[in-house]
């Protein structure tokens, strides 16, 4: 699995969040992190994020859907939650998931 360092980062403060009994939650949340794999992103996807059209997103936005774009077709499908990253990816061709909505 791949993530990127925002990702581990906002896992990381995830324990904080979870109220009331946390029953392993952090024990398990650990076990997935450790089981991802930190892919920097290379030249290809910088130049891809710096240079999206037409769009507004933040950083990490554009980091996220230029990893997907060079994805390609093995992609299954973009998951995200911000509204101006999903219109961004719908608009780029790609499926978008918002698992819960």
């Amino acid at each position: 699995m791949r993530r990127s360092s925002a990702a581990h980062w906002r896992g990381s403060r995830c324990s904080g969040r979870v109220g009331g009994s946390t029953n392993g939650l952090l024990e398990t949340g650990r076990a997935v992190v450790a089981a991802l794999h930190l892919v920097p992103p290379d030249d290809d996807v910088l130049g891809l994020a710096a240079g999206l059209p037409g769009t507004d997103l933040r950083s990490r936005d554009a980091l996220h859907l230029a990893s997907a774009l060079q994805i390609g077709a093995d992609l299954a499908a973009f998951v995200a939650y911000d509204g101006r990253l999903t219109a961004a990816a719908e608009a780029a061709g790609l499926v978008v998931a918002q698992p819960g909505s």
